[in-house]
């Protein structure tokens, strides 16, 4: 049965065959002619492929993961737009309702930014003008350097302000315990409690009793301690400044840093080819699409005329 079915169909194609052949040699015609570039504007590549570096993942997700993000941005779309004025370029009016929509739309066919399978960004652009997708793929990795520096530039700043704030309260704390130890000391002589101690300690076993060394052992009683305490609380308080300061001077220098951001794999390059169409796979698609529909069409027409 099966084999009869063929046979029928090879009789049936067979019969059309005149028909099928002139609407797909039409159809090859029609490729050809809709894919010419007076009707179908050939667009051409720019690409370019890198490896994000100098940035610091906010949470579990890669640098790749994370500076896609940041090429995902608002500002960055909004920059590129501006400086090649791409409303005017896509013919799209800006005051129009849905003008964004539109806007959107274009850029998200003719810019792609992917992650690929080796953790690196490809960034790839197309446009009707070589020179103008050679020149969008350098301005998307200029943008994207100089949104993270203003990422890593803002975050240094709120570290740097952070740490001149604790030195500032250190400092004032610090300022306070010397004017209290600088008191005692002024008022009850008590400048370095373990050498005045020994010095008074060795002036009475050589039968020294004078009033001034009696007045200078009963100072160093009440206020001996409470010197010596200031002091070690002032020292600890200095090597907190200390470190504070450190990190304040790196903080400083983390955002005066002239980084790039990205390590170019593959660099962008004006195309001398045209990217899209491709002539001839539109013109097979048309033609081996008119030629099923063809046969499928003349089966039909016969099985109906044999019921």
């Amino acid at each position: 049965m099966i084999n009869m079915n063929w046979i029928l169909i090879q009789q049936y194609l067979t019969k059309h065959c005149r028909t099928i052949g002139i609407l797909t040699l039409i159809a090859s015609v029609l490729g050809v002619i809709v894919s010419l570039p007076a009707i179908m504007k050939p667009k051409y590549k720019s690409r370019v492929v890198f490896y994000p570096s100098n940035i610091k993942p906010y949470s579990k997700e890669s640098e790749t993961e994370q500076a896609l993000q940041i090429m995902e941005a608002s500002d960055i779309r909004d920059s590129v737009i501006a400086q090649f004025d791409l409303y005017k370029h896509y013919d799209i009016a800006p005051n129009k309702p849905a003008s964004l929509f539109y806007m959107n739309g274009m850029y998200a066919e003719n810019i792609r930014i992917n992650k690929t399978g080796y953790e690196a960004l490809e960034v790839v652009v197309v446009d009707e003008d070589p020179q103008l997708a050679y020149d969008m793929t350098n301005a998307i990795v200029k943008f994207y350097n100089k949104k993270v520096k203003q990422l890593h530039e803002g975050k240094s700043n709120e570290v740097a302000a952070l740490y001149l704030v604790q030195m500032q309260q250190l400092q004032h704390h610090i300022d306070s315990l010397a004017i209290i130890n600088q008191s005692i000391r002024v008022r009850y002589g008590v400048l370095d409690f373990d050498i005045q101690v020994e010095q008074a300690s060795k002036a009475a076993l050589n039968g020294n009793n004078s009033s001034e060394a009696q007045m200078l052992l009963t100072n160093l009683a009440k206020y001996g301690n409470e010197s010596q305490n200031l002091s070690i609380q002032i020292n600890g308080l200095r090597k907190e400044y200390t470190k504070s300061l450190a990190f304040y001077f790196n903080a400083l220098r983390e955002r005066n840093n002239k980084f790039t951001y990205c390590n170019i794999i593959i660099s962008p390059a004006m195309a001398d080819k045209k990217h899209y169409p491709v002539r001839w796979l539109i013109v097979l698609t048309m033609a081996l699409s008119t030629l099923l529909l063809s046969c499928v069409g003349a089966i039909i027409i016969e099985v109906r005329k044999q019921q």
